[in-house]
């Protein structure tokens, strides 16, 4: 998040419980540890509207590429492509073994895990978040197929990301659009696989204090 708490009280905007400390860590286990204690819930209530998205997809692309801006720890793209709840992921990365485990271990703990749990109809998803190590630890892991680390809100997108939008159905976003601008939107939509064929579902509620 990297700020933007303080970029919404500049702005006059309600300010927003910062979370810059756990968002951009090596693994996600500090991530759900603290989203846990404000019982957030907003990926849970996007996974049925993202899946159904994808399936009305599917009428016209056999498998249609999913673009997940605000990606941190690949946790949409885990609601989406595996079998698994958002309870699940809470009681995983909050169980004993996790709390265990060493700074390098997580990564080989989740790939087992999630190849575990991945369903057959999985799609491919690219990821988009400023917050490197978390999108290197969703990619690791496999949850993201290719992704970017691009601020859209403070440079334009590098050609790599404009021929990748070009490629993508489905745009999803959960909380991101309560702190990102037009800026961000605005040159990939344009750019969007036939715009007429691609949607974007977004699902953002306040963490509650």
């Amino acid at each position: 998040m990297d700020g933007r708490a303080d970029n919404l009280v500049a702005s006059g905007q309600q300010a927003m419980t910062p979370f810059d400390d756990i968002y951009d860590q090596p693994d996600p286990r500090a991530y759900f540890r603290a989203l846990a204690a404000y019982e957030y819930r907003t990926p849970h209530h996007a996974q049925r509207i993202f899946r159904r998205a994808v399936a009305a997809r599917r009428a016209r692309t056999a498998d249609p590429t999913v673009l997940d801006i605000c990606c941190s720890y690949g946790i949409n793209a885990a609601l989406l492509n595996y079998d698994l709840t958002l309870n699940d992921l809470y009681a995983h990365y909050l169980s004993p073994q996790a709390a265990a485990l060493t700074t390098a271990e997580p990564i080989d703990w989740d790939r087992v895990f999630y190849t575990a749990h991945r369903r057959p109809d999985a799609v491919p998803i690219l990821g988009l978040d400023i917050a490197a190590n978390a999108f290197a630890y969703a990619r690791a892991v496999g949850l993201l197929n290719e992704g970017f680390t691009e601020n859209l809100e403070t440079s334009a997108p590098i050609a790599a990301l404009l021929e990748a939008i070009r490629r993508t159905q489905l745009i999803t976003i959960t909380g991101g659009p309560s702190f990102l601008s037009a800026s961000t939107f605005h040159p990939l939509l344009p750019r969007a696989r036939s715009r007429r064929a691609t949607s974007t579902p977004h699902y953002t509620c306040p963490v509650r204090r």
